[in-house]
């Protein structure tokens, strides 16, 4: 883990330093600077990039998908006078095109281990940051957190404008409303990791975790979030669980496929019998599918 800890201690002294970084704002966003300074204080985590979540007029070239100039942007709720300024401002200055944009916060980080990457995102799902994932790659693993509230229409086409001041009036109200959301959901996070950290106090990265009875292996073991226990599987084991699921569903869809007769009863020998877990509203339809295939007779219970 030597590499994760040359890599935060890199990341910590760029922030001490106080010089622009390579987004274009050039530094932290201040709505997330605590946040931010909570995670990287984290032993096992270090932050790569964050927003906290921008409202933007951005100009682009006729037809050019990417790149751009801001003509407008904010991390706080947007105005709707400088939002009409700076779109009359394009429109004198050259005919590219203009997009209304809301992107909500998004933050990047490298965890030291896979189970504090999942920790980490399952504590951001449950605050609202639903599209959050992990990318494990070369056992570094890399967490995004983020969610859906955005909002993107064009203003400015081809130099013409094809956005009232009515609408733009609407799409400023709109991003407001989100805006709101995104500063609820990211407090939302921040009070679910300070309330149950990522891992518990005194357990080092090397040792392994206390077993529990939903446990699947002497790898596996409990993750605390929000006050409550997850489950999730080490990195080493994960892969062969997956292959191990995969195999037992197709072996599934095979005998749906090709449905065996229902095995005989040899004189002297004890039934087969199997237990089945169903919802309660499903039991009656399924106990009599089973009786008629020839699964059940009178001496068992269903």
């Amino acid at each position: 883990m030597a590499d994760f800890d040359s890599r935060k201690a890199g990341v910590l002294a760029s922030l001490a330093s106080g010089s622009p970084d390579k987004s274009p704002k050039g530094g932290l966003d201040a709505p997330i600077a605590e946040l931010v300074a909570w995670l990287n204080a984290h032993g096992d985590v270090c932050t790569t990039s964050s927003c906290s979540g921008r409202t933007s007029l951005l100009t682009t070239e006729p037809g050019c998908a990417k790149g751009g100039t801001w003509a407008y942007v904010s991390h706080d709720p947007p105005d709707l006078l400088a939002c009409e300024a700076a779109l009359l401002a394009s429109l004198a200055a050259s005919p590219a095109d203009v997009t209304f944009r809301y992107e909500p916060f998004i933050l990047t980080a490298e965890t030291r281990t896979l189970a504090d990457a999942l920790a980490l995102v399952a504590a951001a799902r449950s605050a609202g940051f639903r599209e959050s994932g992990v990318a494990a790659a070369a056992r570094r693993p890399v967490v995004t957190l983020r969610c859906s509230l955005r909002l993107e229409a064009p203003l400015v086409v081809g130099g013409v404008r094809v956005a009232s001041p009515e609408y733009l009036a609407v799409l400023v109200r709109s991003a407001r409303e989100k805006h709101a959301a995104n500063a609820a959901r990211t407090a939302a996070f921040h009070r679910l990791l300070l309330a149950a950290p990522l891992r518990p106090a005194g357990e080092t990265a090397e040792a392994p975790r206390r077993r529990t009875k939903r446990g699947c292996c002497a790898a596996c073991g409990p993750l605390r979030l929000g006050g409550g226990t997850v489950h999730a599987p080490a990195d080493d084991h994960l892969s062969a669980r997956q292959e191990l699921l995969l195999a037992r569903l197709a072996a599934a869809e095979a005998r749906a496929r090709d449905p065996q007769p229902p095995p005989t009863q040899a004189a002297g020998t004890q039934p087969v019998r199997r237990a089945l877990r169903v919802p309660l509203a499903r039991a009656v339809a399924c106990k009599a599918a089973l009786k008629e295939r020839g699964w059940l007779d009178g001496g068992w219970r269903a």
